[in-house]
C-alpha cells in the first residue's frame, strides 16, 4: 500500500500515464546509484491526478510526524490546484506539464535555509540543459528560456516542522511541456520523463549535500553566473507594488538579491524581479 494514501489523490496505472511510471523512475535512480533513501518502498510515487503535489507531501509529513522518511518524490502530469509564489495558481493540465515535489528531511532551522530555493533552481537548470534546453535563472525561483526570457519552469519551497526539531522541506517544481500559457516557454514533449526527473533529483542531491555541509556560499558564484538579469535595470515587486528600482548586482552568501541604486546596495530577501526599461518609471 502506498504511503501517500490521501483522498485527494488518484494513483496512476501504467496505461494511464505512459511513458511516466514509478518503476521507470526507480530504475533510473538505481542506474544513477542514488542513495538508499531514494530506493525504499513507497518513497517514489506517480499519481495520475492530484490537487497539488506540495500540498500532498506537506499533509503526509503532518500525518507521519517523526516517522517521515529522509526522502520522498511525488510526480504527476495532471495537477488541478497547484500554486506558485505569492498564492498564484500553477495548474498542470493533463500531459501539458510536469509537476513534482521532492521531500527532504533537514536538521537545519528555518532561519538557516537561506538560498535553498536558489540551489533548487540550479538543479532544475542543469537537468533541463541535459534535456537539450537552453535556459538561465531569474532570482529567486524562475528558470527562463534563454532566447525569449520566458518562464519555462518554477520552484516553490515550503516547510513543515517535525516533532524532533527537524524540518520537512517540500520542493515543488513545475515544467511546461506543451500548451504553455501565453507569455511562457515550453520544453516540448520529452521521450524519457523518468530520466529528466532523475536528473533533477541527482542534481538537487549534489547541491543539497554541499548546502547541508557549508551553506549556500559555495553555490553563490554558480547562481550569479546563471542569472540572466545580472547588471540589468530591474524593479522589485512585493505583491503588485513596485518597492525598489535599481540594477541587479548579484546575490550574497545568504541568497539575498543585491539591488544597486544611486545611493546604496539594498539586500532583498523576498519579492519578484522584473526587467525595467531604462528611462521608464
Amino acid at each position: 500500500m502506498s504511503v501517500f494514501s490521501l483522498k485527494m489523490m488518484k494513483t496512476a496505472s501504467a496505461s494511464e500515464l505512459k511513458p511516466l511510471h514509478r518503476d521507470a523512475i526507480v530504475a533510473a535512480l538505481q542506474a544513477r546509484h542514488a542513495s538508499a533513501a531514494w530506493l525504499l518502498p513507497g518513497v517514489v510515487e506517480v499519481v495520475s491526478e492530484t490537487c497539488s503535489t506540495n500540498t500532498d507531501l506537506l499533509a503526509y509529513a503532518r500525518r507521519m510526524g517523526d516517522r517521515t522518511p529522509q526522502r520522498s518524490l511525488l510526480v504527476t502530469q495532471n495537477q488541478t490546484q497547484g500554486r506558485g509564489r505569492h498564492g498564484r495558481s500553477w495548474d498542470c493540465p493533463a500531459g501539458a506539464a510536469l509537476a513534482l515535489s521532492i521531500g527532504l528531511r533537514s536538521p537545519r532551522a528555518p532561519a538557516a535555509l537561506g538560498g535553498l530555493t536558489l540551489l533548487c533552481g540550479l538543479a532544475v537548470k542543469q537537468a533541463l540543459a541535459q534535456a537539450g534546453a537552453k535556459v538561465g535563472l531569474k532570482w529567486p525561483n524562475d528558470v527562463l528560456d534563454l532566447a525569449t526570457r520566458q518562464k519555462l519552469s518554477g520552484v516553490l519551497v515550503e516547510l513543515q516542522p517535525l516533532g524532533d526539531k527537524s524540518v520537512w522541506l517540500v520542493i515543488g517544481i513545475g515544467i511546461n511541456l506543451d500548451a504553455a500559457p501565453a507569455g511562457a516557454a515550453q520544453l516540448g514533449q520529452v521521450d524519457d520523463l523518468a530520466r529528466l526527473i532523475t536528473d533533477i533529483v541527482m542534481a538537487l542531491e549534489q547541491r543539497y549535500a554541499v548546502f547541508e555541509a557549508s551553506g549556500f556560499e559555495p553555490l553563490m558564484q554558480e547562481f550569479n553566473d546563471a542569472h540572466l538579469l545580472q547588471g540589468e535595470p530591474v524593479m522589485l515587486l512585493q505583491g503588485e507594488h513596485v518597492t525598489l528600482r535599481g540594477h541587479f548586482a548579484g546575490i550574497n552568501a545568504s541568497g539575498e538579491a543585491l539591488i544597486q541604486t544611486a545611493e546604496q546596495i539594498h539586500l532583498v530577501s523576498a519579492g519578484e524581479l522584473r526587467l525595467r526599461r531604462e528611462g521608464k518609471a
